[in-house]
């Protein structure tokens, strides 16, 4: 929908009966949150799935949580109440399994003149962050990987992640080393934004327009499973638009058009990560607009409290192997933050 969500999501299923949710398996966020019934609101409308505590015969109030309210900004807001249930999913070796699980269930509202949340077509998000939220705060939810680490379901404190078109996976404590060729490993050290962001940032070193080098000097690029497009510092994203979209001949390509034949138009783009290339053709960045017949390039300004900052998810995540590490600390919520991320080519 050209919000700058990730089209990617999951299945899991809420409650007792289980209730089908869509959710986003989400590195850009704290939240493990699904949309309620109690949601009346515009952007709330269109939404397949909404939890109903009152069908849920496991569902229990959380003591002290109260309800709050999130702002986002362009996003809009979402207010949120937290509560426990069962959340179950399958794994393809074990068979299914079930957590008993404090999440947000929301209320969502998107900002004067935006349908950002009415357009995500799934209902909810489950978070994996650099640094995972007090769980003993009451209107904090708990989070997914900690809670299958402490039960003994996953004995290594990763997340990884493959896209093949239509299909993928998302791994929650382990790889799938047929999806990845082990001989490409890319280990990426978090820079020091990071822990103030709470984004999985690893330093970019150059982009590339053709052959043509676009930065002056490093910048952080945050890695977010829960995106889609480029976005960040208003700056940096301002400036490359720019870049990419002024031909050599200095003419201008528009932004935002109608004719397909005009995406082999604008030059391929070599991402420099830790000496590592990573090459996206036109049309990985340039995307049609869902019932619009219109193609986008995917960069868009965002104030994330850093100008040296710009992230991105599936417009780069989907052409490679994607490993998010935590480690050991004992000072962190749960014991566990981020340490690395390891970057893969497919086979």
């Amino acid at each position: 929908m050209d919000n700058g969500a990730t089209p990617w999501y999951a299945t899991v299923f809420l409650g007792t009966p289980g209730q089908t949710i869509t959710v986003m398996m989400d590195t850009g966020t704290t939240n493990t949150w699904v949309t309620s019934s109690l949601c009346s609101t515009e952007a709330c409308s269109t939404k397949q799935y909404k939890y109903d505590l009152i069908l849920s015969m496991t569902h229990n109030e959380v003591p002290g949580a109260t309800w709050q309210n999130n702002d986002l900004g362009a996003w809009g807001e979402f207010e949120s109440l937290s509560g426990k249930d069962y959340m179950r999913f399958s794994d393809p070796n074990r068979g299914g399994i079930n957590l008993w699980i404090k999440f947000l269930s929301a209320i969502l509202k998107d900002a004067s003149g935006s349908t950002n949340w009415k357009d995500l077509d799934m209902c909810g998000g489950v978070g994996f962050p650099v640094i995972f939220d007090a769980p003993d705060e009451p209107n904090n939810p708990e989070s997914l990987l900690p809670i299958m680490l402490n039960q003994g379901l996953i004995s290594n404190p990763l997340v990884s992640f493959w896209i093949n078109g239509d299909d993928g996976g998302c791994i929650v404590g382990g790889t799938e080393p047929s999806r990845y060729d082990a001989n490409t490993l890319n280990e990426l050290l978090l820079t020091s934004v990071a822990d103030n962001l709470n984004l999985w940032t690893v330093e970019l070193e150059q982009i590339q327009r053709n052959s043509t080098p676009l930065l002056d000097r490093p910048v952080n690029l945050a890695l977010d499973t829960g995106s889609s497009r480029f976005k960040g510092s208003p700056v940096l994203i301002e400036y490359l638009i720019d870049r990419i979209t002024t031909k050599p001949d200095g003419e201008k390509l528009p932004t935002t058009f109608s004719a397909p034949s005009l995406v082999q138009e604008f030059p391929c783009l070599t991402l420099e990560i830790n000496g590592h290339r990573y090459t996206l053709q036109p049309e990985d960045y340039i995307w049609q607009i869902e019932n619009s017949g219109l193609f986008s390039l995917q960069f868009h300004p965002l104030d994330v409290g850093d100008e040296n900052t710009i992230l991105v998810g599936s417009v780069f995540l989907d052409h490679v192997y994607s490993v998010f590490q935590y480690e050991a600390a004992p000072t962190a919520p749960y014991g566990y933050k981020g340490s690395r991320v390891y970057i893969y080519d497919k086979p």
